[in-house]
């Protein structure tokens, strides 16, 4: 098979010491976003490279990133220093000369030192991933040097329209710009390694051929203890080629100039970079294309300038559509103080007509009390007449009783004078 014939056949041969010209050796994993870094990450955990915090599993990755986060946190961090963080439209932009020793940089080169001093402590085969470190290679160069590491880098590569393909699936990012993004990322993988240790690593191969890799990582770890065997056994557990989706057809860049530049890649790659004459004019495209992205300076100031104005449109037109979202707010809480005062008057007009129900049937009510008061009025008045008449009857009765009460009495009075009257004659 052809990885047999990439693996050293003595395994006893093997240098069993991390140590390279008298550094640590770490091992660094570069290359564009979805070029399959994680995949090549998790292998060499396979071989017992402490690449990872964590396995950090995700949607887009199902078997894990196999990042330390902290070093994405970091390196986000100063790419937002100057305004070239994945998901702006400044990223596909060259980094400002000199970047690397902007002052701003130094607490943030610190954490990263004081960091991997930590994994140095427990590891002795360690090394990290991140796409991210493609692009800032000049700043870990430093810190390399300065804690005495020996890099080794192993490069990812995969075909430009397939990584725009598995962009624009998990980031809606455009064909024509993922494609582009994906030279940038190739160029700078290419041309920060050149001359150092390194390592190329197709995406193709995983999927053909899965231990046409896995061979060329066990050469490169060189002191790993797994065997070739245990290796193949324990790499289709972590290669998925159904998951490659875009993969499946033979679709190559739009650009010409990218595919072009990807297929003499590929060809020096396939060399196992013995051609001396591809090298020598992917030397010459790299040097060429950095040129060329200086020129972007002033596209880059005049895109920033109008980005600019936009941002000053944009909170104008936030301003204004918070000053509208007020009126509105101030109009529906008005138009339902309106509301409630309409319910208001209708509830006191409907008290009101009901209070006029109610006045009428009490005038009626009064009239018909009046008229029955003047009745009795009349009443009264005529009973205190047949009172009066009564009285005045009575009146005469009681003088007419009385006056013959007293002609009675004299009457008596008579009676017995004219008794007693002839007893006196008698006796005489």
């Amino acid at each position: 098979m052809r990885h047999d014939l990439l693996v050293q056949s003595d395994f006893a041969s093997r240098d069993l010491s991390p140590l390279a010209e008298g550094k640590r050796s770490i091992f660094v994993v570069v290359g564009m976003h979805r070029s399959g870094t994680s995949l090549c990450a998790n292998a060499l955990g396979l071989l017992g490279v402490d690449m990872a915090d964590e396995i950090g599993d995700n949607r887009s990755d199902p078997l894990g990133h196999f990042e330390r986060w902290e070093f994405m946190e970091l390196q986000d961090e100063i790419l937002s220093l100057f305004d070239r963080s994945y998901f702006s439209p400044t990223h596909d932009y060259p980094l400002p000369p000199a970047w690397w020793a902007d002052f701003r940089l130094r607490p943030i080169k610190e954490r990263l030192k004081e960091r991997l001093q930590q994994i140095m402590c427990r590891s002795d085969l360690f090394g990290f991933k991140d796409p991210r470190t493609t692009r800032l290679m000049p700043m870990w160069s430093q810190i390399f040097a300065e804690l005495r590491l020996f890099p080794k880098f192993i490069v990812c590569l995969r075909n430009p329209a397939h990584v725009a393909a598995s962009l624009f699936a998990r980031d809606n990012l455009e064909v024509e710009v993922g494609e582009l993004r994906a030279l940038d990322y190739m160029v700078d993988a290419l041309r920060h390694t050149r001359g150092r240790s390194r390592c190329f690593i197709r995406y193709d191969d995983w999927m053909k051929e899965p231990m046409v890799n896995g061979a060329k990582l066990l050469n490169f770890v060189n002191y790993s203890t797994v065997e070739l065997r245990e290796l193949e056994v324990a790499i289709q557990t972590v290669v998925r080629p159904e998951a490659n989706r875009s993969g499946r057809t033979e679709t190559q860049a739009r650009q010409p100039l990218i595919r072009n530049f990807y297929n003499l890649v590929d060809r020096f790659v396939e060399s196992d970079g013995a051609d001396q004459s591809v090298d020598s004019k992917i030397e010459s495209f790299i040097q060429n294309y950095i040129a060329f992205r200086q020129l972007l300076g002033p596209f880059e100031a005049q895109f920033q300038k109008v980005a600019n104005e936009r941002a000053g449109i944009e909170a104008e037109r936030t301003a204004a559509r918070q000053q509208l979202n007020e009126v509105r707010e101030a109009l529906v809480a008005e138009r339902a103080a309106t509301a409630r005062n309409q319910e208001a008057l209708l509830a006191a007009q409907t008290k009101a007509q009901q209070g006029e129900i109610a006045m009428d049937e009490n005038v009626k009510r009064v009239v018909e009390l009046t008229a029955a008061l003047t009745a009795v009025v009349g009443q009264r008045d005529h009973l205190r007449s047949v009172q009066e008449a009564t009285a005045q009857q009575l009146a005469e009765a009681q003088e007419t009783l009385a006056a013959e009460r007293a002609a009675t009495a004299r009457d008596k009075e008579a009676l017995l004078a004219t008794q007693a009257k002839p007893q006196h004659e008698g006796g005489a």
